[in-house]
């Protein structure tokens, strides 16, 4: 048998054993790993080198194609005025801005069209038109009840408001209107115009105004022989003008650009359809033969 001693010597040399083991192999394995880290650190440094270079590339084409396309944009709009050009020449127009939009490209290819702008009206307020969001105010001042939800209430301003602009009351709704500060009013109303442009578009807040107050609007025009046409700018975050569309007149996405400004004088002198570059144009603009029918 073995004697005390022995196992002693042999429990103390195995475990020195061991921990030469573990002191040699942290060392090799951290040299190991060191070796790894400092490859991944090089081949990120490369990535991050060449992604660089290729942002910087990138950012270089993107100037260019913004300057091309401004050029490009200047050119379309010299184009389209000249291509407009007294074509609207004794034209009577209205236009009515139910979305508060900017409409200032709009008046301006109206005017280079040789169009007289009769009159301008403005909602200055969009919710004041949506059933739910209106003062009770605003609902008191027709007089059917105090639920700013019965959408009778807009139905009716909508039909006085196409009554005056006719010129078949006093003026006295606009007028009133314009008083508490929901509408702005520029320009002489009270003769038939010999085209009436609805100005729509509308917030995911204001969308209810389109079936409760647009389209009562639209149609009371409508049965009074008055044309009609329905526009937005492109950059409308809500479109109305399929609900436009299914009251049976024409529509013009994208006025506050060159293709809708030249589609829209070709829409005021004849030609039908729904045009402009967003989902719900059906072409650009009017074909050649619209073209040569509207001017006949």
């Amino acid at each position: 048998m073995y004697g005390f001693r022995y196992h002693l010597v042999t429990v103390v040399s195995f475990f020195m054993a061991l921990g030469i083991g573990l002191l040699l192999g942290g060392s090799i394995g951290q040299d190991v790993f060191s070796k790894q880290q400092a490859q991944l650190f090089s081949k990120l440094e490369e990535k991050y080198a060449t992604v660089k270079v290729e942002n910087s590339r990138l950012s270089k084409k993107a100037e260019e194609l913004a300057k091309r396309e401004k050029e490009v944009e200047s050119a379309l709009a010299q184009i389209g005025s000249h291509s407009v050009e007294e074509r609207l020449q004794g034209k009577k127009i209205v236009l009515i801005n139910l979305n508060h939009s900017n409409i200032d490209f709009l008046v301006q290819i109206l005017h280079t069209a040789g169009a007289e702008i009769q009159g301008t009206i403005s909602v200055k307020d969009p919710s004041v038109f949506t059933p739910g969001s209106s003062s009770k105010e605003f609902v008191q001042a027709f007089a059917i009840d105090d639920n700013p939800r019965n959408v009778q209430v807009f139905a009716q301003a909508a039909e006085t408001l196409a009554n005056e602009l006719c010129g078949e009351t006093d003026g006295h709704w606009i007028e009133n209107m314009v008083s508490h500060g929901w509408l702005e009013r520029f320009g002489t109303f009270g003769t038939s115009p010999d085209a009436v442009i609805v100005v729509g578009g509308a917030t995911q807040e204001t969308q209810g105004r389109v079936r409760a107050f647009d389209i009562p609007l639209i149609q009371t025009l409508c049965r009074k022989g008055v044309k009609i046409i329905g526009v937005e700018r492109g950059d409308a975050p809500v479109s109305t003008l399929d609900s436009y569309a299914e009251q049976g007149i024409s529509t013009v996405d994208s006025v506050n650009e060159t293709i809708g400004g030249v589609a829209l004088v070709d829409v005021i002198n004849g030609a039908k359809g729904h045009f402009g570059a967003r989902r719900t144009a059906e072409t650009l603009l009017p074909d050649v033969s619209q073209k040569r029918e509207a001017l006949r």
